[in-house]
């Protein structure tokens, strides 16, 4: 391999029309101390690039923006220029496409560079800005070198900035974090009007309501970071007497890109609540109807009415179908459990024929806040069998590819869809495992981002946490009125969390693998 020799102090990286480029050419000659400057184009040159203090040098690389790989290809050294100059030409319609090409120049200025680096970059209105980051960057560390594409490609954006930056952190398993929650929700109440069999709701003990100048108080933390904002926790929200004025606070105070999602039993769907989900910034409701018999459904969600149920979903049918400004998704929600086990297949048909978006289907598990209680026995004869759930999931399968509506089935709550011998994911022996009775192996990775990107207060005593699972097992964040938000989100519990999860230090739901995050 050959190797360059650079003519000038100074080397210029470009993603920059051509067209624009004699613009950019004189800024960058501006900042540079050199009676010219090197500037590598691919082969063959073009001629539209017309800049005579510019040393025009070819390199050979099927790439068209140089890498790594095409800088060596080229003979370049590491360390071989003063300063590095990239110029960047930042679109808002293309900033998704523009990051790993940004990330590129970057790490290769990275290693070019021996004392600075400059960024010069326009955006729509084509003014040309000159930062120079080479203290940040110096250290060549890739997690740097990502944030600094993303503060300047979403630099008019602060929202998007922190969606972004809240990924990026998440990818590098940062411990300490500089971005905010990205999904959120406090509990409006832990009350609800049903007593359903397989709801713990009657070992919690007292169950109240949120006055809701309180949830504002605790809301107003974080709530502008969030991209969804979860209206529900450990109750049924529509309960609440200022339900709708909550809505209407929530909607009022998260991003105009954000949303709202919210989980239901359905029974007090009124006039005015659909009304309200119509014109707010809700992406999902999802009703919880658990069974498509009204025998059934009356017999295990006491207290509820099967065909008050419907014509709610018919209405927020309706709903959705009759809003132009905000298209929300409606779904239907299933628990299996022994009695409703045989009903997968016609509560897909169900849904069908109302309408929906989508159907869900669960299978029974125990929520660690009840693991513990009097109930637990009464939890375990409910749970279907290995064996029945097994063959289920095969029904469900074979339904869900036949269906005229997206069907979100989550058989690693059940057993691995890839092979259904390989590993039984919920049977009695793991549930017990959740109350750390007996240890559980697993051979899939666990790939959890909650403890990086979920900032949640599950019940109505202010404990904040990552999910409803982890909360009850002595992982909480504090009480919210006696730390600031900064204490909660980086403090000693969350950042334990992000340390070990997936790890064999992990929390024991974790380790049991009862939610949905794993690939």
């Amino acid at each position: 391999m050959s190797t360059f020799t650079p003519r000038s102090t100074t080397l210029m990286l470009r993603s920059v029309p051509e067209s624009k480029f004699t613009k950019y050419g004189k800024f960058a000659k501006s900042i540079s101390h050199d009676s010219s400057i090197d500037l590598f184009a691919r082969s063959p040159i073009s001629k539209a690039i017309k800049a005579p203090h510019f040393n025009l040098i070819e390199y050979p690389s099927n790439h068209v923006y140089l890498t790594l790989d095409s800088m060596k290809n080229a003979g370049l050294r590491p360390r071989s220029y003063n300063t590095v100059i990239v110029c960047l030409d930042i679109r808002q319609d293309d900033r998704r496409g523009a990051i790993d090409k940004y990330t590129n120049l970057l790490r290769v200025a990275t290693q070019i560079a021996r004392e600075r680096i400059a960024l010069i970059y326009s955006d729509d209105s084509y003014s040309i800005t000159d930062v120079s980051v080479g203290a940040k960057l110096s250290k060549t560390d890739p997690f740097q070198i990502e944030k600094e594409v993303l503060r300047l490609v979403y630099r008019n954006d602060p929202w998007a900035y922190n969606r972004e930056l809240n990924s990026l952190e998440f990818k590098y398993k940062r411990v300490i974090l500089e971005s905010k929650p990205i999904f959120g929700g406090v509990c409006l109440t832990d009350r609800c009007n049903l007593r359903c069999d397989f709801c713990s709701k009657e070992s919690q003990g007292k169950l109240q309501r949120r006055p809701l100048d309180d949830y504002k108080n605790l809301s107003e933390m974080f709530i502008g970071t969030v991209c969804t904002w979860q209206m529900d926790m450990f109750g049924e929200a529509t309960e609440h007497p200022d339900f709708i004025e909550a809505v209407e606070w929530v909607d009022g105070k998260i991003n105009e890109s954000a949303s709202i999602s919210i989980n239901t039993n359905g029974n007090l769907l009124t006039k005015d609540i659909v009304e309200v989900v119509r014109v707010s910034k809700f992406a999902r409701v999802n009703v919880s109807l658990n069974s498509p018999d009204e025998r059934t459904y009356e017999l295990i969600m006491k207290g509820g009415s099967y065909n008050k149920v419907l014509n709610g979903v018919r209405s927020l049918v309706k709903a959705r179908d009759d809003s132009k400004a905000n298209s929300f998704k409606v779904s239907l929600s299933m628990i299996l459990t022994e009695d409703t086990l045989g009903e997968s297949e016609d509560f897909i048909t169900l849904g069908e024929n109302l309408g929906v978006d989508e159907v869900i289907i669960r299978a029974l598990h125990l929520y660690p806040i009840s693991v513990f209680d009097d109930i637990k026995q009464r939890y375990l004869e409910q749970i279907a069998s290995t064996k029945d759930l097994v063959e289920t999931v095969r029904k469900i399968e074979k339904r869900k590819s036949k269906s005229k509506i997206k069907v979100l089935f989550s058989p690693e709550n059940v057993i691995w869809t890839n092979n259904l011998s390989r590993q039984v994911m919920f049977n009695n022996k793991t549930l017990l495992d959740m109350a750390g009775e007996l240890p559980v192996e697993f051979d899939q990775p666990l790939k959890c981002s909650l403890p990086w990107s979920s900032f949640v207060n599950p019940t109505n005593d202010n404990r904040f946490s990552v999910c409803c699972f982890v909360l009850p097992f002595g992982l909480l964040t504090g009480d919210a009125p006696e730390y600031n938000f900064d204490d909660l989100w980086n403090g000693d519990m969350y950042q334990k969390l992000r340390r070990d999860i997936g790890g064999e230090s992990s929390p024991h739901p974790c380790r049991a693998q009862v939610c949905r995050a794993i690939s």
